[in-house]
């Protein structure tokens, strides 16, 4: 069943997203979108949507290239709580008093001690995804191999045997962390050192999230392969879930009692529309949810269902 809770500006997207190289706009991770946004004809992009434990929902995302937000979602309605001058591309938050955002021009935006603040790393550091294990430990990644690292205090730039793009990060602890991305590109922290590890897939590798240490996600794919991929780490390997057409997938994001969305989209000529892989614990079901639009992100719910954001400002709770 579809719970409309969507709001659109009526702007068509007429290309995918071919590559993560113009991090000016999110359309350049898997579907076309080459140079800057159109600042003529900004649109609303709900990029990244997340929920905290214990604590608040949040999405973040921009509409054009010099304004980026963050808003809150509270009984399926957003409220918009800080903006920031460069497009936002990744969020992350912890409790009910901690949010981490990242965008593609630098821009940090973070939530402490009841109020927002804005920084910037600088403009060339392209940063795509953010996750932390606590307040204290946060890790943000992007092009070119960047990783840095939020000590509570400052930022601080981690060498890691790379420079490949890196499209998502994820952890279950402090010692444990996985970032993904470009070119079946995935990278493991230990506590000490990132190291990388064979993924089996040389696909684009976009979003990674997991429900415990022997069951980590990670989706894939793009417009250049007409393919999608699904990984899960056991804890030892990776293991190809699903590989085929015609959709690519974006990102993933599961609930504690095993249901696992993964959506994306597919293209048949000029026609885009959303895609979505649902595992119930034991099989992974496809459908084509009825909103038109590809899907960026997804927030699994504890009921079973889950909202999917994208561009055009959607927002659609799936049940």
């Amino acid at each position: 069943m579809l719970i409309l809770d969507t709001q659109r500006t009526g702007v068509i997207f007429a290309s995918m997203r071919s590559q993560i190289g113009s991090l000016y706009c999110l359309l350049a991770l898997v579907f076309g979108c080459s140079g800057h946004p159109d600042t003529e004809h900004a649109w609303v992009v709900n990029a990244d949507i997340v929920s905290a434990d214990g604590g608040q929902s949040y999405l973040a995302g921009y509409d054009g290239a010099e304004h980026g937000f963050v808003k809150e979602l509270t009984s399926g309605r957003l409220t918009t709580v800080h903006e920031t001058t460069g497009p936002l591309s990744g969020i992350w938050a912890h409790g009910s008093d901690t949010a981490v955002a990242v965008g593609s021009l630098g821009d940090v935006a973070m939530l402490s001690d009841g109020a927002w603040h804005s920084s910037s790393m600088g403009a060339g550091l392209a940063l795509r995804a953010v996750w932390g294990s606590e307040p204290t430990n946060v890790v943000a990644v992007g092009h070119a191999g960047v990783v840095h690292r939020y000590d509570g205090a400052e930022w601080h730039e981690e060498a890691v045997p790379t420079q490949g793009d890196l499209h998502a990060i994820w952890g279950t602890s402090s010692d444990n962390i996985f970032a993904v991305g470009k070119a079946g590109l995935i990278l493991r922290y230990d506590g000490s050192t990132w190291s990388v590890m064979p993924s089996g897939t040389t696909e684009d590798l976009n979003d990674v999230w997991g429900r415990d240490p022997q069951n980590v996600y990670v989706v894939g794919g793009s417009e250049s392969t007409g393919r999608h991929v699904v990984l899960r780490y056991d804890g030892a390997t990776w293991i190809t879930e699903r590989a085929g057409t015609p959709f690519a997938l974006l990102g993933v994001h599961g609930n504690s009692t095993g249901d696992v969305y993964a959506v994306g989209a597919a293209r048949k000529g000029d026609d885009v529309r959303s895609a979505m892989l649902h595992f119930d614990g034991s099989e992974w079901h496809e459908s084509t949810p009825p909103i038109g639009e590809f899907l960026w992100s997804a927030l699994a719910l504890d009921d079973g269902g889950c909202y999917v954001v994208g561009p055009n400002d959607t927002r659609v709770r799936l049940k």
